[in-house]
């Protein structure tokens, strides 16, 4: 019985080690993924996207993809029309302190650059649909 228990114990532990190695290398190749908010300027995104689509950064929040900096009724007509790109690194899932603050600067980034980029557009008549311009000028 004594036998039993050490190596259920054994077994245990070995998982538990292999959970933690599995999930820092995760986290590792999610934080790597998410260093190019370090390096980027709303500015220069901009210019590389405004004629593309998908334009729009968005996050995936329980689900549902919001796009940050966007009033409501937009951030459906954008998400119904798909012109936009999920950011990774986004979900309710944070490894570890490096990781939470990418995401606090990612999102900041995302927000600034969504609404730079409505304002772009918007004073351009740069839209691919009447209705889609007709709720940016609410």
């Amino acid at each position: 019985m004594k036998y039993c228990v050490i190596a259920i114990m054994m077994i245990v532990l070995s998982a538990c080690e292999y959970q933690g190695k599995h999930q820092s290398v995760e986290a590792k190749k999610v934080v790597e993924d998410m260093l190019w908010v370090e390096n980027t300027t709303v500015d220069s995104m901009i210019a590389r996207n405004i004629d593309s689509k998908p334009r729009f950064l968005a996050v995936e929040l329980d689900g549902n993809v919001k796009i940050p900096g966007l009033p409501k009724n937009l951030c459906e007509q954008v998400v119904e029309s798909k012109e936009y790109e999920l950011l990774e690194g986004m979900s309710e899932i944070v490894y570890n302190n490096e990781h939470a603050q990418l995401r606090v600067k990612t999102r900041e980034f995302a927000e600034n650059y969504n609404k730079r980029l409505k304002q772009l557009l918007s004073d351009n008549n740069h839209f691919s649909s009447a209705q889609a311009h007709s709720s940016y000028m609410k």
